[in-house]
């Protein structure tokens, strides 16, 4: 089963496609616990987070997943994985930043 949270259902179309593939679609956001508790309630095995902050938008990744990992915590639920695209982009001077060895030694062995 696949679940999924985001601000806009139209937006999340726009950008994805049909979301009827999804088994349900909660639309809020990670600063709304109402929202992630409909999340992650009922059989939950892992948590994809793939949270990033929209160009010149406040910064929203530590606090949202602080948020997730607090739900995660309240709803029982361990298991989490993340997926980033910090250094890809105007995002670059900020990857080298948060995380030299990725990017220069890591990153060039498969792009």
């Amino acid at each position: 089963r696949v679940r999924a949270l985001a601000r806009s259902r139209t937006r999340t179309q726009e950008t994805v496609g049909d979301l009827e593939k999804l088994d349900e679609f909660v639309e809020g956001n990670v600063d709304d616990p109402e929202s992630l508790a409909r999340l992650l309630e009922g059989s939950v095995d892992i948590v994809l987070s793939c949270l990033g902050t929209p160009k010149g938008a406040a910064p929203c990744v530590e606090n949202g997943t602080r948020k997730i990992i607090d739900a995660m915590r309240a709803a029982g639920l361990q298991k989490m994985a993340m997926i980033s695209s910090i250094g890809v982009g105007d995002s670059l001077p900020q990857g080298l930043a948060m995380a030299p060895f990725f990017a220069r030694c890591i990153k060039p062995l498969f792009l």
